[in-house]
């Protein structure tokens, strides 16, 4: 396994950075990054753009997906 967090976490670099500010797309439970590319294309002219894959998200990172960190995710372990 690579210990490289922008191989580990599919990280993509793109926009332009005029205003020296990075926005970063992070995506939810049951997607990836792939979710963002619409909203980030209005963003690419003025800002620098960084996307990524949760650990676990696609099939590229699966292999870093630790299950026993996922044990809150199950129904009836949230605590209200």
């Amino acid at each position: 396994m690579s210990g490289d967090c922008l191989v580990r976490n599919n990280v993509t670099i793109s926009g332009n950075d005029p205003s020296g500010q990075t926005i970063y797309f992070a995506h939810g439970l049951g997607t990836d990054q792939s979710v963002w590319r619409p909203v980030a294309e209005d963003f690419a002219k003025d800002f620098a753009l960084v996307g990524f894959d949760h650990v676990g998200a696609t099939e590229s990172n699966r292999q870093y997906f630790l299950k026993h960190q996922s044990r809150y995710l199950r129904p009836g372990r949230l605590r209200r």
